[in-house]
């Protein structure tokens, strides 16, 4: 539950995409992020931390998208896909660099 809660605020309302599009991006490659690392300089260690400083709230809700290593489980990033094929589908925006057609 959290997780597609997450996916749908990474998302949004497609707001991203609208934006983008209405700018004339040409691409948009969107990603999971991936934390690496249980050392004090790790980016997994140093994102937790500035994410316990400035939003206290959503320190579970990492934990919990984290909680297999380094990146998002296989369903969050299912559900985060379908979000981003959905918003592409309302606000066209190629998905990779080079259109072959």
């Amino acid at each position: 539950m959290r997780r597609t809660h997450l996916a749908r605020k990474i998302v949004g309302n497609h707001h991203h995409y609208e934006t983008f599009s209405a700018v004339g991006a040409r691409y948009l490659l969107p990603a999971s992020l991936t934390l690496f690392g249980e050392g004090a300089s790790s980016s997994k260690t140093l994102t937790f931390r500035a994410v316990e400083k400035f939003y206290t709230e959503k320190i579970p809700t990492y934990k919990e998208v984290f909680r297999y290593g380094f990146q998002p489980g296989a369903k969050y990033i299912s559900k985060l896909n379908n979000r981003i094929r959905l918003a592409r589908a309302k606000h066209p925006v190629n998905d990779t660099i080079i259109s072959i057609t």
